[in-house]
């Protein structure tokens, strides 16, 4: 099940983010034709038929994109597996390298609207206070550990540009 979460970002996270997204949609769109699309569109209509019959009068229209969030949920995925060292690690180099991105791009809004599976939504609910250290008060805020995953995904596909 999805939901949608409300997290207002940082304007270096709202870049990162918008960054990935514009490689992944790039590549996606090198790498699919328009034959590959209505071949997944077959299977698909296919697939339904299979389920009922009467099902094969189902039009079927796929568009690929890449969004928001499916490059936040791409970025949790890809971190999961990270110890709260590793983390520690990409906080600092995040710090340092921050002030490496350009600060004259519109990214829009900062506001950002995420459609997340719910597991992803509670992954980073507990991040919030896996994160947290014996001096803090209060856990972290929700658009810090977004930042800090978008910034593992960004370092990555920044090494394999």
């Amino acid at each position: 099940m999805r939901s949608h979460l409300g997290v207002r970002l940082s304007y270096e996270a709202k870049y990162m983010l918008e960054y990935i997204q514009t490689v992944i949609q790039e590549k996606l769109d090198s790498k699919m034709n328009k034959e590959d699309v209505d071949d997944l569109e077959k299977a698909i209509k296919l697939y339904l038929k299979d389920i009922d019959n009467e099902l094969g009068a189902t039009s079927v229209t796929l568009i690929l994109k890449s969004s928001a969030s499916s490059v936040l949920e791409e970025a949790f995925y890809k971190t999961k597996s990270f110890s709260l060292e590793d983390w520690h690690k990409i906080d600092t180099e995040m710090k340092k390298s921050i002030s490496s991105i350009p600060k004259d791009k519109d990214v829009g809004t900062l506001s950002v609207r995420f459609f997340l599976e719910n597991s992803i939504i509670t992954g980073l609910e507990n991040y919030q206070k896996t994160f947290m250290t014996s001096e803090m008060v209060r856990q972290v805020r929700l658009s810090y550990v977004i930042k800090l995953l978008i910034y593992a995904y960004y370092k990555e596909i920044m090494q394999l540009q």
